[in-house]
């Protein structure tokens, strides 16, 4: 028997979950491994000081201020979540209007209709730029997976930016400006 499966046995036994055949192989695992016996002993102590430990309720308005705090902690999150998303999509947009290379000569010889167009392209990659880093900063911020995170959100800021530069200058670069 390995010490993980011990420590989870241990746990079982203090439950009264252990079958008498686990409970025996359990005990020959102790006897030979000292680490395990030490943490059975500290388990043991802990279930009795426990066991013997008067038991209190919890206030009634436990719940409903738990989950107040909640909401509104979520509530913030979102907001930040939304501000600087938002904040990030109309700095790249802005960035991607005014001082990329090229772009005045764009909308120098583009039609009323093509503007429009390359607005609306603007405008959606804007949106698809604040989903992006909304979930970016929910994923990092939850689940702690940092670096595989910035990773792949770096691949994904690259791709969105090629996209961005081949839809907007790819078609234009025959027109004389």
């Amino acid at each position: 028997m390995r010490c993980q499966q011990a420590s989870e046995w241990m746990s079982l036994q203090l439950d009264g979950l252990l079958t008498q055949a686990q409970w025996e192989e359990l005990e020959e695992h102790l006897q030979s491994c000292p680490h395990c016996a030490k943490e059975w002993g500290m388990m043991l102590a802990a279930d009795q000081l426990l066991q013997g430990a008067e038991r209190v309720s919890p206030p009634r308005d436990l719940v409903p201020l738990v989950m107040a705090r909640m909401e509104a902690r979520a509530r913030r999150q979102r907001l930040l979540f939304w501000g600087l998303g938002f904040a990030l999509g109309a700095l790249l947009f802005v960035w991607g209007v005014v001082f990329w290379d090229g772009a005045w000569r764009v909308w120098s010889v583009l039609s009323a209709w093509d503007a429009f167009r390359v607005l609306d392209c603007l405008f959606r990659t804007g949106v698809l730029v604040v989903q992006v880093f909304v979930l970016w900063l929910r994923v990092l911020f939850e689940s702690g997976g940092g670096l595989v995170l910035i990773s792949w959100s770096c691949l994904a800021a690259f791709l969105m930016i090629l996209w961005l530069y081949i839809v907007l200058f790819r078609g234009y670069r025959g027109r004389r400006v």
